[in-house]
């Protein structure tokens, strides 16, 4: 049901926008602190920020003069860094996943003096798993394997993940400066053994340059 939601709204979206408005893009690309929240499975692990990229590209369609529709196409890497002793061993681990993410935001503006606008957005998104690794090391055995996507009982992570992102930033002429937040509704994790269940999360520093017709 989330899924098809989802794939409404970006189907409505340009629906919304006035056609007498003009159309820009923005191009971004910035730093990724990433994470994961885990909840049941009796083994709820104390994860660190995992840094990484994201890059792709925004079109802002505008309704008004301070409100617009923001869908746009982002190459997102997520996961999860842990590092510290379980069950008496030593225990060095990492995930990493690579996602292309599908959001249409809500984009509120205002525009300033000296060519400056400042702007929040929110709204849902819809993300795609395309590739990732899972290693670890603990107590001198190591585990390096590429992630398997699907819903069965052999798969590690679900390639469909929803959910929502906010942010905020601001506009001097052509440059655009942001931090944004990624909230993972749905479970990625195929292992839902016990209740488990994996979400993403994402705090993301992105800078961008906006190019098209005002």
């Amino acid at each position: 049901m989330k899924t098809k939601l989802l794939y409404l709204l970006f189907i409505a979206a340009p629906c919304f926008v006035s056609k007498t408005q003009a159309q820009t893009f923005t191009a971004k690309a910035g730093l990724n602190l990433a994470n994961v929240k885990e909840n049941g499975g009796g083994l709820n692990l104390d994860y660190d920020m995992k840094p990484g990229l994201h890059l792709g590209l925004a079109a802002e369609l505008p309704i008004n003069n301070w409100l617009a529709i923001e869908p746009a196409l982002l190459f997102n890497q997520k996961g999860a860094k842990f590092n510290n002793n379980l069950f008496g061993t030593k225990v060095d681990a990492s995930i990493k996943m690579d996602y292309l993410d599908i959001p249409v935001n809500l984009k509120v503006s205002q525009k300033m003096e000296n060519d400056m606008r400042i702007f929040a957005t929110a709204g849902p998104y819809l993300g795609i798993g395309l590739a990732g690794k899972v290693k670890a090391n603990a107590g001198g055995q190591t585990v390096d394997e590429k992630i398997t996507w699907g819903s069965d009982e052999d798969s590690m992570y679900k390639r469909l993940e929803a959910g929502a992102t906010f942010g905020a930033g601001v506009e001097i002429n052509m440059i655009q400066l942001g931090i944004s937040y990624d909230l993972g509704l749905s479970n990625t994790s195929a292992v839902t053994d016990d209740g488990y269940s994996s979400k993403n999360r994402i705090l993301r520093f992105s800078v961008g340059y906006r190019f098209g017709k005002n």
